[in-house]
């Protein structure tokens, strides 16, 4: 730990902890525990002669815990339980996650600008997902239910919102990584803002030959809490409406290391993307497409 005074980079003691145990139930099905802990106990916040403290800014727009760095005090602990099964075709994948905690020395700011008292916070959030899904043939059916819970109230002393450290999520080719050039996306978290999120998608993907790949996808998006803010005019908006998505992908394999893919994915914007437009008007004015192609040498 550094005095509160010292400068340079090396602010303060991060400690991270991940534990994972699994077993084997059945050929091709395991069940998993899984824990981790993260703690940060920040030299910058804490003037050691007269005890004042330094509370930052907990901004709802940068929700991911890789980007506190040593702005608050964090005891972070998520444990969960996973699991998979396939039996004859059928399969299923499902994980459930709690995450509890603390961040103290913090000022939360929602995503319209209203900001609570300096607070020390308790966490309590959840995350879901589960895959079921049949191979048939050539074919694979997948339909998936995603949820991450969302915080609807900045002013009290609670985190409801589900918090990722550092991921990179592709369910869909317009808002996450999942399309072929993931150079530039959207978000990589499995939420939106701090307002969480439910995903409904069903996936087909079929192997026409040794060579060719194709597949596609509709998807159902909203947060879990509404996203609220102010429009152009003063006005009072809330929606939980993130859209409905199609998406497409093809992949040939040229050369035994040599794969092309091209990838498209089409937005039906919901309401609740209003609040990222520039004329905030409670409707969203403008759907979203991404197209993208790569060629991919591996060696």
């Amino acid at each position: 730990r550094v005095d509160a005074g010292a400068k340079g980079s090396d602010v303060g003691d991060v400690d991270a902890f991940v534990g994972k145990v699994s077993f084997k139930v059945m050929d091709k099905s395991k069940i998993g525990l899984f824990a981790s802990y993260i703690g940060n106990d920040s030299a910058v916040l804490h003037d050691a002669e007269t005890g004042a403290r330094t509370y930052n800014t907990l901004d709802a727009t940068k929700w991911e815990i890789k980007k506190f760095k040593d702005m608050f005090d964090l005891d972070i602990y998520t444990m969960g339980v996973t699991g998979k099964m396939n039996i004859s075709g059928f399969f299923t994948n499902w994980d459930l996650i709690y995450q509890g905690g603390s961040i103290d020395n913090a000022t939360y700011k929602n995503q319209d600008g209203v900001s609570s008292a300096a607070h020390d916070y308790d966490i309590s959030a959840f995350f879901a997902h589960v895959d079921v899904g049949a191979k048939i043939g050539a074919t694979k059916i997948t339909g998936t239910y995603m949820y991450a819970s969302g915080d609807d109230d900045p002013t009290d002393d609670s985190i409801d919102a589900y918090l990722a450290t550092d991921v990179d999520m592709g369910f869909s080719q317009v808002l996450t990584e999942g399309h072929a050039t993931t150079d530039d996306y959207f978000t990589e978290r499995p939420y939106i803002l701090d307002k969480g999120m439910h995903l409904f998608k069903l996936a087909v993907d079929n192997k026409v030959s040794d060579k060719l790949k194709v597949g596609g996808a509709l998807l159902y998006m909203m947060t879990a809490e509404d996203i609220t803010y102010t429009g152009a005019q003063g006005q009072h908006f809330a929606d939980d409406g993130i859209g409905t998505e199609i998406d497409a992908y093809i992949k040939y394999k040229l050369y035994p290391d040599v794969t092309f893919s091209m990838n498209f994915g089409y937005l039906f914007t919901g309401d609740a993307m209003d609040y990222f437009e520039s004329d905030l008007n409670g409707s969203a004015d403008e759907d979203i497409y991404t197209i993208g192609a790569r060629i991919r040498y591996k060696f």
